[in-house]
């Protein structure tokens, strides 16, 4: 019930130290759940953690709130 506030707190936790992957992660997390845009968030987050599949599975999750639940399988 706290997405928008989590969601202010990650932002400026990634203006604070944006080369951490787990901050990107969970800012694009916090973006996906308070229904805000989130891919270009994630995009970050997969640049910083490529191989990480928490990641991945965000991004496929971000595809489908969008309703491109084809793109987000095929992700």
């Amino acid at each position: 019930g706290h997405s928008a506030d989590a969601l202010a707190a990650f932002r400026a936790a990634a203006r604070l130290a944006p080369r951490d992957p787990a901050i990107a992660h969970l800012h694009a997390r916090a973006a996906l759940e308070a229904g805000e845009p989130s891919s270009d968030v994630f995009a970050a987050a997969a640049r910083l953690a490529p191989q990480d599949g928490n990641v991945l599975l965000g991004q496929a999750a971000e595809l489908l709130q969008e309703g491109r639940g084809s793109d987000g399988i095929a992700f």
